[in-house]
């Protein structure tokens, strides 16, 4: 299990990926907009997300936030940093 705490700022975008990992993020503060599976849902402070291994999906920030992410398994991809879907040149 990985758990990542973020602070995002309002605009940002994580874009559409999908990964073996089950999800779940919860908004501490702020409101995020999820895409799931061509879904879109807002999540506000105090709400959780679960998304399921390999269901496309992407974020943005509608304000900004502070969001506590939880993955299992663990993020390899974030330990080997080859998590490039969620990097900015």
């Amino acid at each position: 299990m990985t758990i990542a705490r973020f602070q995002i700022k309002r605009g940002s975008v994580v874009p559409l990926h999908s990964h073996d990992h089950e999800q779940v993020s919860y908004v501490t503060s702020g409101s995020l907009k999820f895409q799931v599976g061509g879904r879109d849902f807002v999540v506000r402070a105090g709400e959780a997300m679960q998304i399921p291994s390999w269901i496309e999906h992407g974020v943005e920030a509608l304000e900004d936030c502070e969001v506590i992410d939880v993955f299992c398994p663990v993020r390899q991809d974030w330990v080997d940093g080859t998590d490039t879907y969620f990097r900015t040149s």
